[in-house]
């Protein structure tokens, strides 16, 4: 919703907006922000950063709103988006508990 939002409002003034939802990209990412469960993604599920940046340039330059560029990605996405509010909310109710208490463990190690 920002990103459309941004889109819209900066339309006719020389900006452009793009939103790049790739999933997992092998990148220090998870070092610098922190992986509280300490497990690696697995290789498979990852895209190199080369890839991830070309796919942003060209959907940048194709002044597309979106850019998923992961198959599995937009499975992911497509599944997430038919499923009910309330239905997402309890699946991850838990996940995020977990996440929080492990977060919390690592913060006082």
């Amino acid at each position: 919703g920002f990103s459309d939002g941004l889109r819209v409002e900066l339309r006719g003034h020389g900006v452009r907006v793009c939103q790049i939802c790739p999933g997992p990209v092998d990148s220090e990412f998870l070092e610098i922000a922190g992986n509280p469960t300490r497990r690696n993604v697995p290789s498979f599920f990852q895209m190199s950063t080369r890839a991830c940046a070309k796919a942003a340039i060209a959907t940048f330059d194709q002044d597309r709103a979106l850019l998923i560029p992961a198959l599995w990605m937009k499975i992911a996405l497509a599944l997430e988006a038919l499923t009910t509010r309330w239905l997402l909310q309890w699946l991850y109710k838990p996940i995020a508990s977990y996440l929080r208490r492990l977060s919390s463990a690592s913060a006082s190690d």
